[in-house]
């Protein structure tokens, strides 16, 4: 269950100012809206809590710790964007 993949990077100085989980739900709502897309899919790394809180708070699941782009700790997350 993976679609389409939500990435994000912000400067430290707008961290913790919701601007990931808006963005991200915006793109959600948009892909929701006009395409196919049944699932999406991020991962991060897993000391990375911010992105971990961003993950949870737009409905991520944690599905698996897995080993990708060049790390062996990252934490895959999915969501059924369908609801």
């Amino acid at each position: 269950m993976c679609g389409p993949e939500i990435l994000n990077v912000l400067c430290a100085e707008h961290h913790g100012k919701g601007y990931a989980v808006e963005a991200a739900r915006t793109v959600i709502e948009r892909v929701r809206e006009t395409t196919d897309v049944t699932s999406m899919c991020l991962t991060t790394d897993a000391p990375n809590t911010g992105s971990r809180i961003v993950a949870e708070k737009l409905g991520f699941a944690e599905v698996a710790v897995v080993t990708a782009y060049g790390a062996d700790d990252m934490v895959f997350y999915a969501r059924d964007i369908r609801r």
